[in-house]
């Protein structure tokens, strides 16, 4: 009997349950013109909390120069954001489309730290740690529209995710004497590639009222990504709001050359304009 790996078993379920949705909803199916071009362009705001691990490698043979936690706050984010851009983009023509995602952050944040309770005699030593991350997030993937009707719609997708991030952290003691305390700089630039599969629609439950739903898994440069979104909209002639959670989680394996786990995780509130 054949041995199917982690990826393909998720790979399957994901096709599975897309048909079994597709059935779900599939009575009453409304037709459109196939030759029409349709277009939805979306702006939003994520409000992620960070959560994950860091390991800095440096020196010869990629010996371990220390790891930093990350736990950041939605609000704490906020505060600490240089810069953010959020958008996706979605082209369809009959049932078949294209999807696209993109999210880039710049944030920065510093934590100092007494060592009176870790060094003897060190009540006048303080560890200043600044941590500065930049992370690109780019989806891109095909879709097929495998149902669109008055009770909901269902697109399979198949596609990749691009994470490129920058993380540097800087370490300095400060202190009496002497004038030039031991100071150090961390860093990794981890880009990966990953291929997903999954599934985006929207329930209709009624009136102008829109559930809209996401789901993809993959993997390749990572051991393993997945993300999910499920929201609640009102739809108005001009295009959607929407307010929704989403979570997107990597995981690398420790023999990848990234050494890095993380998860980012919070409300996201978006205008979704059509045409």
């Amino acid at each position: 009997m054949k041995t199917l790996s982690p990826l393909q078993v998720l790979t399957r379920a994901a096709v599975a349950g897309a048909l079994g949705l597709a059935f779900c909803i599939s009575a009453g199916a409304v037709e459109g013109n196939p030759d029409d071009w349709r277009f939805g362009a979306t702006l939003y705001g994520w409000f992620p909390g960070i959560d994950g691990t860091v390991t800095f490698k440096n020196g010869a043979g990629g010996r371990s120069g220390g790891s930093e936690d990350l736990s950041v706050d939605a609000d704490q984010l906020i505060d600490a954001l240089n810069f953010v851009f959020m958008g996706s983009f979605e082209a369809r023509k009959g049932p078949w489309g294209v999807f696209t995602d993109f999210i880039y952050l710049d944030l920065s944040g510093d934590k100092t730290q007494n060592l009176a309770s870790l060094v003897p005699g060190g009540s006048g030593l303080n560890l200043n740690a600044g941590l500065n991350l930049k992370a690109t997030v780019w989806t891109l993937a095909g879709q097929y529209n495998l149902v669109e009707n008055p009770s909901g719609s269902a697109n399979i997708l198949l596609g990749f995710r691009y994470l490129a991030m920058d993380a540097s952290l800087d370490l300095r003691l400060d202190g009496p004497l002497p004038p030039e305390l031991p100071s150090a700089h961390l860093s990794r630039k981890p880009a990966v590639w990953d291929g997903i599969v999954g599934l985006k629609g929207e329930f209709k439950p009624g009136g102008n009222w829109i559930m809209p739903y996401y789901a993809d898994v993959g993997a390749g440069d990572s051991k393993l990504t997945w993300q999910a979104l499920l929201g609640v909209g009102y739809q108005y002639g001009w295009g959607d709001v929407i307010l929704a959670y989403r979570y997107l989680k990597y995981d690398f394996d420790n023999n990848n050359n990234t050494d890095m786990d993380i998860a980012f995780s919070g409300p996201a509130l978006g205008v979704t304009f059509r045409f």
